[in-house]
């Protein structure tokens, strides 16, 4: 029953969506692709030599319901993962996942490219060769899909890559690309609300 509340959210949401000129969906970065489970992050992450990636952990879909519900659940008891990360000399990988019947699935990949020797031209260029021309380009900033200019303010799947953006991080990113669907995070929101009223 969850799971058919969870695929009726996304058909929901899909069907409010712009249609895209590609299918940013199908994007991959490094073997990562949206919709991976926590077991398929960790082979692709270690097909792609990225190393093991440490877990944030998060309320299961059936714990986030029950905590909608107003019940009490130790965060030690926390079924689920919110976010995944790995660090190595030349990338950092930052994955954010939410929680569904068929356990937590990936809705927005950070890849960071950190090796201060690669050329900027020659990193756009490779990128352009992976996913086409851009749809829209804003300063040093690159889009496909949703290509509204603020990234908290788009609503369906989109494709961002920058050139040396602001980053917190002491070892400062030359590029960083971004592939994100927030279909699957309102989604999840919107089936857990309604699996908490029945």
């Amino acid at each position: 029953m969850r799971a058919l509340i969870y695929g009726a959210a996304i058909i929901a949401a899909l069907a409010t969506a712009p249609a895209l000129a590609g299918d940013v969906r199908q994007f991959e970065i490094k073997n990562l692709r949206l919709g991976m489970t926590v077991a398929e992050i960790k082979e692709a992450g270690k097909q792609a030599g990225l190393g093991e990636f440490r877990e944030m952990r998060s309320p299961s879909f059936e714990q986030a319901v029950a905590m909608k519900q107003q019940k009490n659940i130790r965060p030690t008891d926390f079924a689920g993962v919110q976010t995944m990360h790995v660090k190595t000399s030349k990338a950092a990988v930052h994955v954010s996942l939410v929680p569904t019947p068929d356990g937590s699935k990936v809705w927005r990949i950070a890849y960071s490219f950190l090796d201060p020797s690669l050329n900027r031209e020659a990193l756009r260029e490779n990128v352009f060769r992976q996913y086409g021309e851009p749809e829209r380009q804003i300063d040093r900033e690159w889009l496909w899909g949703d290509t509204t200019t603020f990234f908290d303010a788009r609503k369906s799947p989109y494709l961002e890559f920058r050139l040396d953006p602001t980053s917190m991080e002491l070892q400062k990113p030359v590029g960083m690309l971004t592939l994100a669907d927030p279909t699957m995070e309102r989604s999840s929101r919107e089936a857990v609300d309604i699996a908490a009223r029945k």
